[in-house]
């Protein structure tokens, strides 16, 4: 980390909290003072039809039938199908059988990125600690405490359990019949198409809990304290249905779960690595992580340099 990087997480802290001298920003104010709240369900910024307001989204995409609905590519990593129908009310429906046969009846036919095993065993919403090689693999634990407390967890997410060699479930939880050479849980992202018409979802695009969590690592990297941001997160849990068991404590390990479990499958993973130099992981994978800075995958034109000119410019 160099004197460069501390100038520029600086300068984009200042933003945050109001303390900008650039003419324009300044006169926003700190996030905390912005008419955005996460008072409501995390559902409710993702089950909305048409211009519905969310009290924490800041920037959407809303779709209609002129615009011919919202992005199908997001099918490949999203639990529902593209025209999804009355799942937006299914985080209050009681009925397990009536939950699960709307879940069921809206399943992507297609859909093939669920969360990685390693990335649920980090965020603590699986047990890593009760995984057995013993065959079949349906014995493997139900989501943690925390996972179940968690309303994004509850709400935005869609567990498959495996079923065991006869087809039974493992439990009362939904079990994986479509794919049954699948012999671990998945934790399916369950974010998009959930509007009661699913494929005219209004879509986030920045929520203030990213803001809230972007000025949490930006105060970890700035200080290298680790009570630094934590009312920033705090914030976000305490909002999500979570009791905070260690106040004040946080680094940015912590930081980093709580993007995941807030921003999993939004398209923000690969930027928060590069912002902050990180390595990106293996995964599941049995390859090594890819080191920073990526030269690996520059070189090979996975993933695109920064063009001359604006280099040439910023000097």
């Amino acid at each position: 980390m160099g004197a460069e990087d501390i100038s520029y997480w600086d300068k984009a802290l200042e933003i945050l909290n109001g303390t900008s001298s650039i003419v324009g920003i300044s006169e926003l104010g700190a996030i905390d003072s912005w008419p955005y709240t996460m008072n409501d369900d995390p559902i409710v910024a993702f089950n909305r039809n048409g211009n519905t307001p969310a009290s924490e989204v800041i920037w959407e995409a809303v779709y209609d039938e002129n615009q011919s609905g919202g992005p199908k590519d997001a099918t490949l990593l999203t639990w529902n199908k593209y025209s999804a129908f009355n799942t937006d009310s299914l985080p209050y429906i009681s009925n397990i059988d009536i939950a699960n046969s709307i879940i069921k009846a809206n399943r992507c036919t297609w859909h093939v990125f669920s969360m990685s095993a390693a990335t649920s065993y980090f965020i603590r919403w699986l047990d890593a600690s009760a995984i057995t090689n013993t065959l079949p693999y349906y014995s493997l634990p139900l989501p943690t405490v925390q996972a179940q407390d968690d309303k994004r967890y509850k709400q935005l997410y869609q567990l498959m359990q495996v079923a065991d060699t006869n087809g039974n479930p493992y439990s009362t939880e939904l079990y994986d019949t479509k794919f049954p050479n699948v012999l671990r849980p998945n934790i399916w992202c369950n974010k998009f198409f959930r509007a009661k018409n699913g494929q005219y979802s209004t879509l986030p695009v920045i929520r203030i809990p990213e803001l809230y969590l972007t000025r949490a690592i930006l105060k970890v990297k700035t200080t290298g304290n680790t009570f630094a941001g934590s009312s920033d997160i705090e914030k976000i849990q305490i909002a999500r249905g979570l009791t905070v068991t260690s106040p004040g404590m946080l680094n940015e390990t912590e930081v980093e779960r709580e993007w995941i479990r807030e921003l999993a499958f939004e398209g923000h993973r690969l930027r928060f690595l590069m912002a902050l130099k990180k390595d990106i992981p293996a995964g599941d994978r049995a390859v090594s992580s890819i080191a920073w800075p990526y030269n690996s995958i520059i070189s090979n034109g996975s993933m695109w340099q920064i063009p001359l000119n604006e280099t040439d410019f910023k000097n």
